[in-house]
């Protein structure tokens, strides 16, 4: 995991393992061809790190939820659930404002 959130660029197996310090082993390749061959969920990750976080938490502590409603601005034939939505940031109380985004 540590590797994968260092890795800049594309993240690839070969540059995963070279922020972690293992492109110089004996038998990088060996590594390399494990790690590319399995099926990775890019969703149970974070579940199982959201596992262990809470689970070193004491017992009695609240777990708080926060969620981010940022507009993110993009534009884009491709872009999946485009619209005008409310933006939080250039709004107040008294005007409504609207953006194209996601």
């Amino acid at each position: 995991m540590t590797g994968t959130l260092l890795a800049q660029g594309p993240r690839t197996v070969a540059a995963v393992l070279r922020v972690m310090g293992l492109a110089h082993e004996h038998r990088f390749e060996r590594d390399h061809w494990v790690l590319s061959r399995g099926r990775w969920s890019g969703a149970q990750g974070p579940q199982i790190l959201l596992g262990l976080l809470i689970a070193l938490l004491p017992p009695g502590w609240p777990i708080l939820v926060v969620v981010d409603e940022t507009l993110e601005r993009r534009k884009g034939v491709r872009v999946a659930a485009k619209g005008m939505y409310r933006d939080a940031v250039r709004s107040s109380k008294s005007r409504v404002a609207t953006c194209l985004g996601l």
